[in-house]
């Protein structure tokens, strides 16, 4: 209010607005953002959380394994959800894709750097350089360590059993 007199412009107080016991507040919604909490944010926000994006290049290991993934340049100024795995909706050039996005180090493979990954289902296109849109639906799973790529790939079979089973949500 200070601040509003001393360099002129409007201020306009408005009271907090609650759900049942929760205020929503940005505080609260980066809170469940960062907790990975993300299937949360829609009761409160009336959307999903999301990531916009350009697609870049990185070691293309998921394409050997069958699990082409779509790799978020990481904006640093943005929320990132807690390292996991998500059930996600993908919008690409206006048409929508079910996901699975991992947000991690990729342990498995002794990953240094924190990636945002994305394979998309029933989707096989060039988009490098093109910007897609991630929308986090839901956690499926923490972050694993795997004692190979095998077991990796037997999880990322459920991983996309879980995904085909459920609906697009934008």
């Amino acid at each position: 209010q200070e601040l509003s007199k001393q360099y002129g412009f409007s201020l306009e107080i408005v009271n907090s607005i609650k759900l049942g016991d929760v205020r929503i507040s940005s505080t609260y919604i980066r809170k469940l953002i960062l907790d990975g909490s993300v299937e949360d944010i829609y009761k409160y926000l009336g959307r999903n959380y999301k990531l916009s994006g350009e697609v870049i290049h990185s070691k293309k290991l998921g394409r050997t394994i069958g699990f082409p993934t779509a790799n978020l340049e990481i904006d640093k100024s943005k929320c990132i959800p807690a390292k996991g795995v998500y059930y996600t909706n993908v919008s690409i050039k206006g048409k929508i894709f079910k996901g699975i996005t991992s947000v991690g180090h990729n342990p498995t493979v002794n990953g240094k750097e924190l990636t945002i990954e994305t394979n998309i289902l029933d989707f096989n296109e060039y988009i490098y350089g093109q910007t897609i849109n991630v929308s986090f639906i839901n956690k499926i799973r923490e972050e694993i360590k795997f004692n190979g790529l095998e077991e990796l790939v037997n999880q990322l079979k459920i991983d996309k059993s879980y995904a085909e089973k459920n609906n697009i949500i934008i």
